[in-house]
């Protein structure tokens, strides 16, 4: 039986909230998986100094989405963070309960991506998760009796939430104004941290940090309740609505955009539409792509009766993926979602070698392929060291010509994982870069391989940035993993002192 939003909720503790978002959920997916906050968690929970209430910037970080478009995600300072955390655990009850109260007029749960407890991990959020065996299969519920569906999203939904109204959504708007000035409010002073992690900005939410996901989600189930007698579902900012007439359709719309009205929010126009049934719920191309057995039934049977893929499948499957990527406006989250079928097969030498030369053409056209290519290339089909060298420094010239320093992180990444040099990386341009990230990652490359002059100059950069705290917290990360407990200032010296690091190879 489906659960209720609420009860996803309860089965969080108030502790394992506090560590889910503190220890690991600082740290956006999208980062290469070097960085970690668990060091900086165990710290705090042995009583370790951590100032608070001070207002603070934060590293910023591009990185490419599947429309080849970048996204700008963030890094908190750890302080700005842990406040913030602290706070929503102390008061997860309260938010638990306003979690219930919006929810549980509903027969079904609207929300489908939110924080949950999950299996064999302390992360209490991924972005796309789903489990139908929890979440249900409410689309074919409420699609009965419905002639249209409502495809729409929220414009700019994170950099659009003023931090006042996550007051307004937990107390209500007249309450939360008359209040605004009590700051022993616990609900003003999640404003007041929020606000605190974005250097006392009122206006967006940093994308990233999974706390970012709680307080979204405090706002957006309020509008939910408001809008309960319209049968629907949303993941995250995005909504689908089911409705029998287009009057309906255009009625929903209008309900739509008047709540988000309420919170300062808008629809996005571009991305809406109102399609007539029968529709697939999901896009048409992943059900061309889902299935790897049917794959697996033209494979070539070998000594061990195991059927492995051979050359001209795999060809036509990638060419497949390829057409279906141009005729939707050149989505490169098709591609990833073919590699990552292909991945769980098996191959015949010559597939084998077709599928790896081909992931690694398109990784260079599509930087979005990237960051999967370690763990469903590198690590699933045993790729040499010899060849993921050739990929990487391919990757780090393409990124550096292109000022891509996602890409960059990641093939310095590849690099330290697995003790090869990039040949064409040079300090003074990695300074040129000014990319907290890559600049972390490179200095680590270079001592590794002993070029200790080239790490000075990062170091002695390091050391430049540390000496006015708005170049410090917006390059905390790059300063504070650099430089030693004695050539940092407090509250950072105390953290470093205790062995805390956010790095890890």
């Amino acid at each position: 039986m489906e659960k209720k939003y609420h009860e996803f909720m309860k089965e969080i503790t108030s502790d394992e909230l506090f560590e889910g978002l503190l220890g690991h959920g600082m740290f956006n997916e999208k980062l290469p998986p070097f960085l970690t906050s668990e060091s900086f968690f165990n710290y705090c929970i042995k009583g370790g100094k951590v100032p608070s209430g001070t207002p603070r910037d934060y590293v910023r970080f591009n990185g490419i989405r599947n429309n080849d478009v970048p996204r700008q995600y963030a890094i908190p300072t750890p302080f700005a963070y842990f406040d913030l955390c602290k706070l929503l655990s102390d008061n997860w009850d309260k938010i638990c309960e306003h979690f219930e109260t919006n929810t549980s007029n509903k027969e079904y749960k609207i929300s489908r991506t939110h924080i949950r407890k999950r299996k064999k991990t302390k992360s209490i959020f991924k972005m796309n998760y789903e489990n139908w065996k929890e979440d249900g299969m409410v689309e074919t519920e409420i699609l009965i009796g419905k002639r249209y569906m409502v495809s729409a999203d929220i414009s700019n939904c994170f950099p659009s939430i003023y931090t006042h109204s996550i007051s307004w959504a937990i107390a209500g708007k007249e309450v939360a104004k008359a209040n605004k000035n009590n700051k022993h409010l616990w609900y003003n002073k999640v404003d007041k941290f929020v606000r605190d992690m974005k250097n006392g900005e009122t206006h967006g939410l940093l994308i990233g940090p999974h706390a970012s996901n709680v307080l979204s989600e405090i706002i957006l189930t309020s509008i939910d309740k408001n809008l309960s007698k319209w049968d629907y579902i949303r993941h995250i900012d995005d909504y689908n609505c089911f409705v029998p007439t287009y009057e309906d359709a255009q009625k929903f719309l209008l309900d739509l955009n008047r709540e988000l009205a309420v919170f300062g929010l808008v629809l996005n126009h571009k991305k809406t539409e109102i399609v007539e049934l029968p529709t697939g719920i999901k896009e048409p191309w992943v059900f061309r792509l889902k299935a790897p057995y049917l794959l697996i039934e033209k494979g070539q049977k070998t000594n061990k009766n195991e059927k492995k893929l051979r050359y001209p499948t795999i060809r036509s499957y990638i060419e497949m993926s390829i057409n279906l990527m141009k005729e939707n406006g050149m989505n490169s989250a098709i591609l990833n979602y073919a590699i990552k079928v292909l991945s769980k097969c098996n191959f015949t030498k010559n597939a084998k070698n077709y599928f790896l030369k081909t992931v690694f053409h398109l990784s260079l056209i599509y930087p979005y392929l990237i960051p999967l290519i370690d763990e469903y290339i590198f690590c699933k089909l045993s790729v040499s060291k010899d060849d993921i060298s050739k990929i990487s420094n391919l990757i780090f010239e393409r990124g550096m010509e292109e000022r891509n320093y996602e890409a960059v992180s990641y093939s310095l990444y590849f690099a330290l994982k697995y003790d090869f040099e990039i040949d064409a990386l040079d300090a003074d341009e990695m300074l040129k870069s000014e990319d907290c990230v890559a600049m972390l990652v490179s200095h680590h490359l270079f001592e590794k391989i002993g070029d200790n002059q080239s790490a000075k100059k990062l170091k002695d950069y390091a050391v430049k940035l540390s000496k006015k705290q708005y170049t410090m917290e917006s390059n905390w990360l790059f300063v504070y993993e650099v430089l030693s407990a004695s050539e940092l200032e407090e509250p950072w010296k105390s953290v470093k002192t205790c062995g805390t690091s956010f790095f890890r190879i």
